[in-house]
């Protein structure tokens, strides 16, 4: 334990220094407008490196945390936060560079009461996700078969990341409103999307989407080019998420390209749909109002079961890559190998055959999840999402 010491100050100090010169970065900005924003980014890549690659378990929370205070240092440099007061006092701008989703401060007491109401009501939907997070794990200790094949295993992932992610999002985001302030929503129901557009845009992630709308999207085409804006859009959310999974690793992944492959197939499906959309725009323009009524969508309950079946056929795309920041985890001290001919477990000896055959056999488990976002679309073969006012202005399917 004594030998620990040195690592666990390092994991503790390190990302609290780096934390602290972001602060500072971000706060003196505001005032000079001198310091170029891939500066701070760059500090919060430092993040996750001030763990071991052996605790998986602390550097995915580092890991998401730096890609959270990265995309609010590049809106500090290249924009605003969606609420002005952020900048009304110290406090104020560490509660909105800390927090992952959007804050907006109270105007006057119905904003407090509407917000602390707001809090009950997340606070209880978390509650009430508890016993399906808690089935879901004991699914995977006592039935193996979840772990018999790449499709099996990553569905019972994309549950288990949605669950658990909007899990955290609600109690987080719980404890804020109790004080009165406002906190946007992470995710919107993900499970009830009736196509990969839908997903992207208005349930999924909204965080990330918001963010890659406004400083990717928008910049290279918007509604203008709204195709060459999502493809980029897409492709740069796929780069963003194999950086996540280095940051994960400590190194590069064996699985390299698949998240972005993930994410350049799920673009063209929501490129695909965004030409349908268009072109059935058109013949209801040339129709008249009455044909509107006769071309309507897949009923809705077969929509949503035919998105979870695309997500389910993708989802070892995603989840491939996160398996590894898991399977190697216990093999630097030793490792607890289990013996496929006797069920019997030995320790391993570091470096040692069973040690590695330990860490390349598990590297197909997943045993844990990661919240991902992308893209939303939005109106006229645009993507854009659900935003705050003074942002992009969001957009319902017709």
């Amino acid at each position: 334990m004594t030998a620990l010491l040195p690592t666990l100050a390092i994991a503790v100090l390190a990302p609290l220094a780096v934390a602290a010169w972001v602060a500072w970065w971000g706060w003196t900005r505001v005032r000079t407008h001198t310091r170029p924003a891939w500066t701070a980014v760059l500090g919060c890549t430092l993040l996750p490196w001030a763990v071991p690659p052996s605790w998986p378990w602390l550097r995915l929370p580092l890991s998401i945390f730096a890609i959270t205070l990265s995309m609010h240092c590049w809106t500090l440099g290249h924009g605003r936060p969606a609420d002005a007061r952020a900048w009304s006092s110290p406090w104020h701008y560490l509660l909105w560079l800390l927090l992952p989703p959007e804050v907006h401060w109270p105007r006057d007491d119905d904003d407090r009461a509407r917000s602390r109401h707001g809090a009950m009501h997340r606070g209880l939907r978390a509650l009430a996700k508890a016993p399906c997070i808690a089935a879901l794990v004991l699914l995977e200790q006592h039935v193996p078969a979840v772990h018999g094949d790449p499709w099996t295993e990553a569905f019972w992932a994309l549950w288990l990341t949605w669950l658990a992610g909007s899990t955290i999002a609600d109690l987080g985001s719980a404890v804020v409103m109790a004080f009165g302030v406002a906190v946007d929503e992470s995710f919107a129901s993900p499970p009830l999307a009736r196509s990969p557009r839908e997903f992207w845009a208005r349930r999924w992630n909204l965080i990330v989407a918001g963010f890659i709308a406004r400083q990717v999207f928008a910049q290279v085409g918007g509604r203008r080019h709204p195709l060459r804006a999502t493809a980029i859009a897409f492709v740069g959310s796929g780069v963003m998420h194999e950086l996540f999974v280095i940051l994960c690793l400590g190194r590069v992944p064996q699985r390299l390209g698949w998240m972005t492959a993930f994410f350049v197939l799920h673009g063209a499906a929501v490129m695909l749909q965004m030409l349908l959309d268009r072109a059935r725009t058109r013949r209801r323009r040339r129709r008249g109002a009455d044909a509107r009524a006769r071309g309507r969508a897949l009923w809705p309950p077969l929509a949503v079961a035919a998105h979870i079946a695309w997500m389910g056929l993708t989802a070892p795309l995603f989840f491939g890559p996160l398996g590894e920041a898991f399977a190697p985890a216990t093999t630097t001290s030793g490792a607890v190998v289990t013996s496929p001919r006797d069920g019997h477990s030995k320790l391993s000896a570091p470096g040692s055959a069973d040690d590695v055959s330990s860490s390349a056999g598990s590297g197909a488990k997943i045993s844990g999840s990661i919240v991902g976002g992308v893209l939303p679309t939005g109106a006229e073969g645009g993507t854009v999402p659900r935003t705050n006012a003074g942002s992009l202005p969001s957009t319902r399917p017709r």
